[in-house]
């Protein structure tokens, strides 16, 4: 085996329990191939939670837009609606940045030298 032009030690972004190791000591594998995945439990259960305050939101989004189109209800009422429901698209938006996060991929193609975990 030959000398290493490019060594690297990969760590994620946020630390946590490893769920998955992916490669094998002197695997080939080509640049953003999956590493290691970490535990993203706590994460998946506040995104689960989103989803249901989304579903709501839009629910009385909808409400409130079809009274609006009736003359009923207020215009804050509906501003409020949509504030709320585009604030938790936000949310969900900056979950799922965060959940890639517990992934390690390679930055460029090469062997796996060594797979050592702590």
């Amino acid at each position: 085996m030959g000398i290493s032009k490019k060594n690297i030690v990969l760590l994620p972004e946020i630390g946590g329990i490893i769920e998955s190791i992916h490669v094998e000591e002197g695997q080939l594998i080509k640049k953003n191939h999956l590493i290691a995945t970490y535990s993203s439990e706590l994460l998946t259960s506040s995104m689960e939670e989103l989803e249901e305050q989304l579903k709501l939101a839009k629910y009385v989004l909808n409400k409130q837009t079809s009274l609006a189109k009736q003359g009923l209800g207020t215009e804050l009422q509906l501003k409020e609606a949509t504030a709320n429901y585009n604030a938790l698209l936000k949310t969900k938006q900056t979950m799922l940045k965060q959940k890639d996060k517990y992934s390690v991929f390679a930055p460029f193609s090469g062997f796996v030298d060594q797979v050592f975990t702590s």
